[in-house]
């Protein structure tokens, strides 16, 4: 696939990033479609808002968004994915058996040529 090469063309060989890229992982949990109790799914749903509120003081969650046409939750977190795969596994929803996860490695990808400089802070033109 062509996106696979973008790297070598973000970063010539000649150009190394300053940086290496941030490990990230994006986990995707769908929910499961066997039937539960409305009590069931507000319990572990509370418990799952606190663990996800945990990640995020914690430096692990960076962003959620949810989906508007399925019942999926996609999280970008700073953890590698071997890391995060046990923590997905304590989430209560994915232990009681009412979401699946999806784990996959990803990286961000500078689309802008500005140099990257000290501090964080493109230079303005």
């Amino acid at each position: 696939m062509a996106w696979r090469q973008i790297i070598a063309w973000l970063y010539p060989p000649d150009k190394p990033p300053v940086y290496p890229p941030m490990p990230l992982t994006l986990v995707t949990l769908t929910a499961c479609p066997r039937p539960s109790s409305v009590e069931e799914i507000a319990f572990y749903g509370d418990a799952e808002l606190a663990a996800l509120g945990e990640w995020s003081r914690a430096g692990r969650l960076l962003l959620a968004f949810m989906a508007t046409d399925r019942e999926e939750l996609i999280l970008v977190c700073a953890d590698p994915i071997e890391a995060m795969r046990n923590h997905v596994a304590e989430l209560p929803m994915v232990a009681a058996g009412l979401a699946a996860a999806d784990l996959r490695q990803v990286m961000s990808m500078r689309l802008g040529n500005d140099p990257i400089v000290e501090g964080g802070a493109s230079p303005t033109h």
